[in-house]
């Protein structure tokens, strides 16, 4: 064999190797954002759900507001104090 094509052997064994790493690490670096990617899937549906939530939780209050907003005004109720209040047990 030359010299010629064991040079030229030496240069195609390094590129193949370089190639080969090179897969590799590509490979990796995909597993790693496909990973990454299903985290925060998993995360902005476990988000919703807290949204869906605090929604309704924020609807719940609103309308207690309301319904006691409109008790106050239109029909001139207030809490009673705390003289006024009887405690029956379970006799009564």
């Amino acid at each position: 064999m030359s010299r010629l094509s064991v040079v030229v052997l030496s240069l195609l064994v390094s590129l193949g190797t370089l190639s080969a790493i090179g897969v590799v690490a590509a490979r990796n670096h995909s597993y790693k954002l496909n990973t990454a990617i299903d985290y925060e899937k998993k995360r902005s549906l476990a988000l919703e759900g807290e949204w869906r939530s605090l929604q309704l939780e924020q609807s719940t209050q609103a309308a207690h507001k309301r319904v006691k907003d409109m008790a106050s005004e239109k029909l001139g109720m207030r809490a009673p104090l705390p003289a006024q209040i009887v405690v029956l047990g379970p006799g009564a």
